[in-house]
């Protein structure tokens, strides 16, 4: 697995556990990378449109939001956000585990 897929997961990952991204520093510890190639990674991914990035925060990994913009789906213990109304629909798909 490349880096930029191995950073994508990470941060679906951190969305789906607790309702956030994880930082940078947080994916590079997990992933036995360097901060650097997290971000390289990062930028890359927003190149290919995975993430939306403001200033090297992740705001939006399709259909998770960062901040909020309107639409929510509410899980047991954690809020998520989503950019539509379509991501509302798309969250709970991929936190099967969380009611």
């Amino acid at each position: 697995m490349n880096h930029d897929e191995a950073v994508r997961l990470a941060v679906y990952r951190g969305y789906v556990s607790d309702g956030r991204p994880p930082s940078i520093e947080v994916m590079a510890v997990q992933l036995a990378l360097s901060a650097d190639a997290v971000r390289d990674a990062l930028h890359s991914l927003q190149l290919a449109r995975h993430v939306v990035l403001r200033d090297d925060e992740i705001i939006m990994a399709h259909p998770f939001a960062s901040i909020p913009l309107g639409f929510s789906v509410m899980g047991r213990d954690t809020l998520w956000w989503g950019g539509c109304a379509w991501d509302s629909f798309a969250i709970p798909q991929l936190c099967p585990d969380d009611p």
